[in-house]
């Protein structure tokens, strides 16, 4: 079995404890597959930017399935 090292929320410091705070739920909890980032806090940032996009947009009622990618991705 393959183990990752990560640092932990609780561990968390300076840019990293920032970004932890940003995708941390209500409990303060971090998802696993978030965690793998730690030791590489610029490899997270786009992950708490597209949380903070769909937070918002549902925020404002605009569904899941309102999303698309002009784009192709």
């Amino acid at each position: 079995m393959a183990w990752i090292r990560v640092v932990p929320p609780a561990a968390a410091t300076g840019e990293l404890a920032e970004l932890y705070a940003r995708v941390g739920g209500t409990s303060g909890s971090v998802d696993n597959i978030l965690t793998v980032h730690s030791l590489n806090p610029a490899s997270l940032r786009p992950n708490t930017l597209m949380a903070g996009a769909i937070s918002s947009a549902c925020a404002r009622g605009v569904g899941l399935s309102d999303f698309h990618a002009p784009c192709g991705i």
